[in-house]
């Protein structure tokens, strides 16, 4: 049977951080193994595997100090390489500002798909036309957004009237934002939508409780959501520009 090649720093790195981000509790030593078997010179020049280990680093358990020096470890030579005027082959900044697994999906494609660009042309023809297949998906799902937002921002201007408050915070646009990154699929506009609607009234009825309400509103408009019935309304009163 023949023996089964140990996996790089870039293939044990992916692989760990898979198997975390899954639920299984891999172990280190897998991915620490990798590094200690990778050559210092070889290491210095692998800008995939040092960034595959720094997304892994944050998959740590509590107590797993050797992932927060691995992390230490993959910035410092990562930073390194940029110093030295290799920053064509590394990633930029701000790949190193967040872990893949705490960003926004579409953002993070955006951002990748600038370093593609920002680097030349693709080697190969079939890398070529996935980063064309990649830049038209990211668009027509940008476009997709774009009509979702003035849909909201119509509703919230024509139908609520409650943008016409001065008092009150306009946060339909960060609103919306928020729920793109929570369920970015084309397919969930429903789901962005009642979550950038809700948001919205969440953030303007802060304002309300904060600057516009008496003492006494308050205590009934509290009592009216307390209660969750529709008469206990009559008892608050509409706030006026």
């Amino acid at each position: 049977m023949q023996q089964q090649q140990p996996l790089d720093l870039h293939s044990a790195a992916l692989l760990f951080r898979m198997l975390r981000g899954l639920g299984i509790p891999a172990s280190t030593d897998m991915l620490m193994s990798a590094l200690l078997r990778e050559e210092s010179g070889k290491l210095a020049a692998d800008s995939d595997g040092l960034l595959a280990l720094y997304q892994a680093s944050y998959l740590a358990f509590p107590g797993e100090t050797e992932l927060d020096q691995a992390r230490a470890f993959a910035v410092a030579k990562l930073a390194g390489r940029r110093d030295d005027g290799s920053a064509d082959s590394c990633p930029s900044s701000t790949h190193l500002s967040l872990p893949l697994h705490w960003t926004a999906p579409r953002l993070q494609a955006m951002w990748s798909l600038k370093d593609q660009v920002e680097r030349g042309r693709p080697d190969h023809q079939d890398q070529a036309i996935i980063l064309q297949l990649a830049q038209l998906d990211f668009n027509l799902v940008q476009a997709l957004h774009r009509r979702e937002l003035a849909e909201v921002t119509r509703w919230w201007k024509e139908t609520s009237r409650l943008g016409e408050h001065a008092f009150a915070r306009d946060r339909v646009v960060e609103c919306f934002f928020c729920a793109a990154c929570i369920a970015p699929e084309p397919r969930l506009a429903e789901c962005r939508e009642v979550l950038a609607k809700a948001g919205a009234l969440i953030v303007h009825l802060d304002d309300i409780y904060d600057v516009y309400g008496t003492p006494d509103e308050l205590r009934a408009f509290t009592d009216a959501v307390a209660s969750w019935e529709h008469s206990a309304t009559r008892t608050t009163h509409s706030p006026s520009t």
